[in-house]
């Protein structure tokens, strides 16, 4: 039987692979008769990279450029959003500095400051209201509602990049400006830098993993790394979440004390 098999199969290898060895043999012929009219353009990968540099790069400059004009009189996310956000300010900073006056970005920031946590916690966005925001309460552990668009000032507890963003959009802000007296700016008993520095003692003692690594940590997250899927809508960590140590969080806090310390020096 195993004998009958194989027989079978070779005739069967043979009935598929011969026409391919035919149009194997034609091809190599039509080749040989008509190598000496074709001409091969073989790119390098330098080649090749640098093409798609010289695009990438005129891609970047239109968007930058975009960017600027999106930016101009306006610190919001996007239109759609009335909210200042720290984490979008912290990656814009630099080119919102560009095309606004720094007294524009400085208030811009000053109200996180404002409204930051007795324990240092960070929010994530505040509503551009000057006289919400002066009457709204001094939080203790920053228990702030979600952010669903109904609050002055919300936080996702579900990420860990709040504080972080701050400190690194007061570092771009420092740096592109050279106006260090900002971080000496009082708000509400306390210098912005004694600030920075509380929201570090924060993370240190709230948000650090207490399963041996030492690090940050957060929820397993989707979306823009601030909903959970374990609940809907997912934003606050609960005794559903899955906590992670994550290479972004813990990313983020490296840069900041890289800024803070270089904001100090």
């Amino acid at each position: 039987m195993l004998t009958v098999q194989i027989v079978r199969l070779s005739a069967l290898s043979m009935l598929l692979i011969g026409p391919l060895l035919l149009i194997c043999v034609c091809r190599s012929s039509i080749w040989r008769k008509e190598k000496s009219s074709i001409s091969l353009t073989l790119r390098s990968p330098a080649v090749m990279l640098a093409s798609e540099t010289r695009t990438a790069n005129a891609n970047f400059t239109k968007v930058r450029e975009m960017a600027k004009d999106l930016l101009v009189g306006s610190f919001a996310a996007g239109s759609s959003y009335a909210e200042i956000w720290i984490r979008d300010s912290a990656t814009f900073i630099d080119v919102a500095l560009e095309v606004n006056d720094p007294s524009y970005i400085r208030r811009a920031l000053l109200p996180f400051f404002s409204v930051q946590a007795e324990n240092g916690a960070m929010p994530d966005a505040y509503v551009n209201d000057t006289a919400a925001l002066e009457e709204y309460p001094v939080h203790a552990k920053g228990d702030w509602p979600i952010c669903d668009g109904h609050s002055v000032v919300c936080k996702n507890s579900v990420e860990t990049d709040q504080e972080t963003s701050l400190i690194l959009a007061v570092h771009s802000y420092v740096r592109g400006t050279n106006e260090t007296a900002f971080l000496s700016e009082t708000v509400k008993g306390q210098t912005v830098l004694d600030r920075l520095e509380l929201s570090v003692r924060y993370l240190l003692s709230e948000m650090r993993d207490v399963n041996g690594t030492g690090l940050l940590f957060g929820a397993t997250t989707i979306d823009w790394g601030d909903i959970q899927p374990e609940e809907s809508p997912g934003a606050k960590i609960s005794s559903l979440s899955h906590r992670a140590v994550d290479v972004y969080d813990n990313s983020m806090f490296i840069l900041a004390l890289d800024a803070l310390a270089d904001l100090c020096a």
